[in-house]
């Protein structure tokens, strides 16, 4: 899986921290954790996502942000993997694709829902 469809793919998966934003800007951590009962309950693929209180530093570009743990779960085999903002970062930024691992996860992911 390439950069590009690995992003693509990505945005088929609810991002539940966007969503949250969107319901209530203050209580966006309670929201979101209210949205990943209910994606559990109803056995949907979801990306859960927590700021950090440090940065990242991309190897690439040298870019530092803010550093974020994406849980992307998938609640019908009980099953999630973990990953950081730089690869996303990575992804947009300078087209490097995601570890394997996470790129047979995500379209594990998409499979089912289909």
């Amino acid at each position: 899986m390439n950069a590009k469809e690995f992003l693509a793919f990505l945005d088929e998966i609810p991002r539940l921290l966007d969503l949250a934003r969107r319901q209530d800007d203050l209580r966006r951590y309670q929201v979101q954790d209210g949205l990943r009962r209910q994606c559990r309950k109803e056995g949907r693929p979801f990306l859960y996502s927590m700021p950090m209180r440090h940065l990242y530093t991309c190897p690439v570009c040298g870019r530092q942000a803010t550093d974020i743990l994406h849980e992307l779960e998938d609640p019908r085999n009980g099953r999630k993997i973990e990953f950081l903002e730089v690869v996303l970062h990575q992804a947009q930024a300078h087209d490097i694709p995601p570890e394997q691992e996470l790129a047979a996860f995500l379209e594990a992911c998409l499979k089912e829902i289909e």
